[in-house]
């Protein structure tokens, strides 16, 4: 049983549980902001913060203290001074965990761990608010002109409403005349190109002969035969042979 152990284990020795803690901890620095899982981000929580509150004094030891767990020189850097001087004011709680749901993949459950006032919530909250006070300029705009045109109205000047809106339309007639010119236009003839070699070829193997080829197999056939009948026969080998050469030789002696 785990009676007074402090801390998560993260499935590691002491040695590596250290050193994941470190490189965490200085990927956090570089970039103000990191994925990673739950357990990962509580653990380096507390760590990183003890870390920025020691490189808030900005005295050689508290360098050398920090150097003992960031082994990269331009982290410390950063870390002293840049990241401390901007949480002087602010007594702890310099990072956010922000959870981000389940990996695909183990479905391990991730979070975001960023520094407070350098991450990303704060840039996207001052976009948000502009594009509020944007959005509300616009409407004020839009209600102000809308009241104008009513009190023209009430006070009895259509004559100028009209002028106006004749004006308009004259403006809009030149562009809508272009665009049915524009659609009027005949399209451009696409000129048909001869057929390859290649289609010529196909059709002629799949068209039909003209000529029956019948009659013209049946001629060599016979040609063949021919010349096997004039060509002389040669003699043959073995016991047979010989038999039939004597048998020919006594014939032409009688």
């Amino acid at each position: 049983m785990r009676h007074r152990v402090k801390g998560r284990n993260l499935s590691r020795g002491a040695s590596h549980r250290e050193a994941t803690l470190n490189s965490l901890a200085q990927a956090l620095f570089m970039e103000d902001r990191i994925v990673t899982t739950v357990a990962k981000a509580k653990e380096l929580r507390p760590f990183a913060e003890k870390l920025i509150t020691r490189a808030r004094r900005g005295d050689l030891h508290s360098r050398r203290e920090v150097l003992r767990h960031l082994k990269r020189p331009e982290v410390v850097d950063r870390l002293i001074h840049d990241v401390a001087p901007s949480f002087r004011e602010r007594p702890g709680g310099y990072t956010r965990i922000v959870k981000l749901g389940y990996r695909k993949s183990d479905a391990a459950e991730l979070a975001l761990i960023e520094l407070v006032g350098r991450g990303m919530q704060e840039e996207g909250g001052k976009a948000k608010t502009a594009a509020r006070v944007a959005a509300k300029e616009a409407r004020a705009k839009k209600a102000a002109a809308a009241r104008e045109r009513a009190e023209r109205r009430a006070a009895g000047e259509p004559a100028e409403v009209a002028a106006v809106a004749e004006a308009e339309v004259e403006e809009k007639a030149p562009r809508k005349a272009a665009r049915k010119e524009e659609r009027k236009a005949p399209e451009p003839v696409v000129e048909e190109k001869p057929a390859g070699k290649v289609k010529e070829k196909v059709k002629k193997k799949r068209g039909q002969p003209e000529e029956p080829v019948v009659e013209e197999k049946k001629g060599r056939e016979k040609e063949k035969e021919n010349e096997k009948e004039k060509a002389p026969k040669k003699p043959r080998r073995g016991l047979l042979g010989l038999r039939r050469r004597k048998g020919d030789e006594q014939d032409k002696a009688e």
